[in-house]
């Protein structure tokens, strides 16, 4: 699967036919900052729930935050009822893991931004029309005094511990266009730049004249290490474009076709490149993962 690091909404971490298959694997995880806002084309800002998911190892040059659990189940089982329709107790917030229970927990699914070490994730209770394959997906969605639950993902202790709406309406709009400020960028891209070094970069969705993703791998390439940096933009009317930089020349051409991320000229691209760095559409989620994974 090609390397990449990549914006996304912060609900595709459950989303059960690309993205959750690929963190409860071990294969994506979530990146270490969370953009919080976001610069519309007509210049306005914008706040969407967003994260970053990479296959990147990063640097460990920051250590993870993990919830300290200081709830006990013993001490108040009332505060965990069990689950209608699974054997796991409802824990509606990932602050309030009890710290005792053995068994499995039904848990939201902000928890994969950051699993707890010494648990393990068993699968997900998601929505009641998704395919259940026996491997992830566990159950139709979950049940709690006959109402239902939000996604659920169920994990389970395996060793002994101490004690967005408003992007379901954008995606509907297609209203899901979102510039990423370079302060972004720079605060996520410094976790890999032991991985960066010496790589050739591409940012598929980047339009040299105005994506900041473009001013940042410029202006920082001889800092980074890199050797190629290469962006490409659709076109929307004035042509299709493909922004090259070598550390010394900046090379500029039109694409022969429209640009669009999956084109045999872009897919050219990407397969030649090292990782993918980007803030796709988030409504072709589902898309982009699967064209990163058929390199």
């Amino acid at each position: 699967m090609k390397k990449y690091l990549l914006l996304g909404s912060k609900s595709a971490m459950g989303y059960v036919t690309d993205t959750f298959p690929q963190i409860k694997d071990g294969e994506v995880r979530v990146g270490y900052t969370k953009p919080k806002s976001f610069t519309r084309p007509d210049g306005t800002e914008k706040s969407v729930a967003s994260l970053w998911f990479t296959n990147l190892e990063g640097d460990g040059e920051k250590v993870r935050k993990t919830a300290t659990l200081v709830k006990s189940y013993s001490e108040n089982p009332t505060a965990y009822p069990k689950l209608d329709n699974y054997d796991a107790i409802e824990v509606s917030r990932v602050k309030d893991i009890p710290y005792d229970c053995e068994g499995p927990l039904a848990v939201p699914v902000t928890y994969l931004e950051n699993p707890l070490p010494g648990y393990r994730t068993l699968g997900m209770l998601t929505g009641e029309h998704t395919v259940i394959d026996g491997e992830y997906v566990l159950g139709h969605q979950g049940r709690l005094n006959g109402k239902n639950l939000f996604t659920r993902i169920i994990i389970q202790k395996v060793t002994p511990m101490a004690k967005n709406e408003k992007l379901k309406k954008a995606r509907t709009a297609k209203d899901d266009e979102f510039y990423t400020h370079i302060s972004d960028i720079a605060a996520e891209v410094a976790h890999y730049r032991r991985e960066l070094r010496g790589k050739r970069i591409y940012s598929p969705f980047s339009d040299y004249r105005q994506s900041q993703f473009v001013a940042y791998f410029t202006e920082h390439f001889h800092e980074l290490g890199l050797a190629h940096y290469t962006a490409t933009c659709f076109d929307r009317g004035d042509g299709a474009w493909r922004y090259d930089y070598d550390g010394a020349v900046v090379t500029i051409t039109r694409l022969s076709g429209n640009g669009s991320f999956d084109s045999a000229e872009c897919t050219a691209i990407k397969d030649a490149c090292d990782i993918v760095i980007d803030n796709p559409p988030f409504s072709l989620h589902h898309e982009i993962m699967a064209w990163l994974k058929s390199a």
